[in-house]
């Protein structure tokens, strides 16, 4: 199954939602699972945004990813807060619950929040966040996407998602290589920085209740819609 994945990764005559469809048809969850989620993963953390991050496959050639996202519980939603971009485009199928998200725009100034940049430190995992004063945005689109459902977005939109406000959710996402080595994060208030932080690690015992809730009958209909 990682072979399959790793193929469509490096194709690059196919764009981002191509290659999620065919994976979607070509590849089954369960097996992609049970032979990606295995415990003395390195690349299986926690983001700052609340949910599991987990790398399936790499493209060796194109630098794409195949990613598992999972908020494992019910979200606490702020209205005013985690707004960011990505240094990479995305297509991303939900596979359990509902991910909520919301655009922000430029062309409006709705709500003023702290302006963070982020970047990467090195291959193993340590990252940098500064201030870098203050930014203005406005509010655009809302969407509610359900189990099944797809989207691509373009690494410069300015967003926020999370989980399901009622349970688990979880979305399977291809990204490209980074476009660009910094992103933006929108934040409520003075958060402390430091000039090399490290992400908080999954360990053995979150990754096998990662497999529990995405290794479901539901969620396999879900991916092959």
């Amino acid at each position: 199954m990682l072979d399959t994945a790793h193929s469509l990764l490096d194709d690059d005559e196919e764009s981002l939602s191509d290659v999620l469809t065919k994976l979607r048809h070509e590849v089954g969850l369960r097996q992609l699972l049970d032979t990606a989620l295995r415990p003395g993963r390195l690349d299986a953390y926690w983001h700052d945004n609340g949910f599991a991050k987990v790398v399936l496959a790499t493209g060796k050639k194109t630098g794409r990813k195949l990613v598992l996202h999972v908020w494992p519980t019910a979200a606490v939603v702020d209205t005013e807060d985690n707004i960011h971009n990505h240094r990479w485009d995305f297509a991303s199928a939900i596979i359990i619950g509902t991910l909520e998200m919301e655009i922000f725009t430029s062309d409006r100034a709705d709500i003023t929040l702290d302006h963070y940049s982020y970047s990467p430190v090195g291959g193993d995992g340590r990252y940098r966040f500064e201030r870098q004063g203050r930014m203005s945005v406005g509010r655009g689109a809302y969407f509610q996407l359900s189990a099944g459902k797809d989207y691509h977005l373009d690494n410069s939109v300015l967003h926020r998602a999370w989980g399901g406000r009622l349970g688990a959710t979880a979305s399977v996402v291809v990204q490209s290589a980074p476009q660009r080595p910094v992103t933006t994060v929108l934040l409520r208030g003075d958060v402390p920085t430091a000039p090399s932080e490290q992400v908080n690690r999954l360990t053995e015992q979150k990754l096998m209740e990662i497999v529990d809730i995405t290794t479901t009958p539901d969620a396999e209909s879900a991916w092959r819609r």
